[in-house]
């Protein structure tokens, strides 16, 4: 039961992780595909107008100095979710091996505690015979003496 919940955790953590990094790339992709286009807007539009406004010029460099940014921001915050998950996963597995190292454990002892009742019911069953031939023992004594006596 504990390892199929920590399967069930391990699965909805990977799940919950998957869409969290799926959202957080989403944005970014969506970002970098609107400065994408206005970057290649006001690149036609100099072309169009054969103009080397520097204004124009500025900014088609700070869309492509925000575009590498938010690149390379994307990047980082996908290797930094994908680290994060495997250790989160490395964790878990180790957890997970725990506890099914603890199981077995608890199954070798529970077995070595059944088989001690066993072989107690045994020797108690062996007592209980040997109880019942002392008693028939007894009974033919006592009986033998009031033989003797009468």
């Amino acid at each position: 039961a504990d390892i199929e919940r920590l399967t069930q955790l391990l699965h909805d953590n990977e799940h919950k992780k998957t869409s969290e990094l799926a959202a957080v790339m989403t944005v970014h992709q969506t970002r970098i595909e609107q400065l994408e286009a206005q970057r290649i807007a006001l690149e036609s539009d100099v072309q169009v107008k054969q103009c080397e406004s520097s204004k124009a010029s500025e900014q088609v460099e700070q869309l492509e100095k925000e575009l590498r940014r938010m690149r390379d921001e994307h990047t980082r915050e996908t290797e930094t979710q994908r680290f994060k998950h495997e250790s989160e996963m490395r964790t878990v597995q180790a957890t997970l091996s725990a506890t099914q190292a603890s199981r077995d454990q608890l199954e070798t002892q529970l077995r070595a505690e059944r088989d001690q009742v066993e072989s107690l019911k045994v020797v108690m069953s062996k007592m209980s015979a040997d109880a019942m031939a002392l008693d028939m023992q007894l009974r033919t004594c006592r009986a033998s003496l009031d033989a003797a006596n009468d």
